[in-house]
């Protein structure tokens, strides 16, 4: 990956004592993220980097949003989660989203939180993504332990949540995977 860092210089060596691997990833994605002209232009015959650059670009958007989450910084995650949907990546979009959830629930924006997962929920069940739905599954036992617990919007949660939780259990036990 080409990528030039101006106005960014770390000594690895130095830093790693005095921050966290957190920080440092959460400086090395902030500056990928932060202004887009910091990052050169792929070349043509350059055959290593899969995927589109600017595809490549919001994935490390997700990614510092996640870092940012980690943080306790819920706003910052929420101005860095890309806004529009990325075709053909499914998995990317749910949890795009899922962090969307836990930084409204942060925010105390519970409501917000409830209505945009259960937008995430059928997504997540469509890919069978088990990692996606068990992190559903944690923000919904988070909203329900909240004020909002007793909205309608998280029993709607919960029922979604536990009608797929009955369908993968008789789809595993029809297998034989018990």
């Amino acid at each position: 990956m080409l990528l030039l860092f101006s106005d960014l210089c770390i000594c690895v060596t130095s830093c790693i004592p005095l921050i966290t691997v957190t920080l440092l990833a959460l400086i090395l994605t902030n500056a990928l993220c932060s202004s887009p002209s910091k990052v050169s232009p792929l070349p043509a015959s350059c055959t290593f980097f899969p995927l589109p650059h600017t595809l490549a670009l919001t994935l490390t958007q997700v990614d510092h949003a996640a870092t940012l989450l980690a943080l306790n910084w819920p706003r910052e995650a929420l101005d860095d989660l890309p806004t529009r949907q990325l075709s053909g990546m499914a998995r990317a979009n749910a949890y795009a989203e899922l962090l969307a959830v836990e930084a409204y629930a942060h925010l105390g924006r519970y409501e917000q939180a409830a209505a945009l997962g259960l937008e995430a929920i059928p997504v997540a069940h469509a890919i069978q993504s088990q990692v996606n739905l068990e992190r559903a599954r944690q923000l919904m036992e988070r909203l329900a332990a909240s004020l909002f617990g007793g909205a309608p919007e998280v029993a709607r949660l919960r029922l979604r949540l536990n009608r797929l939780h009955l369908f993968w259990d008789r789809r595993c036990s029809e297998a034989g995977w018990d």
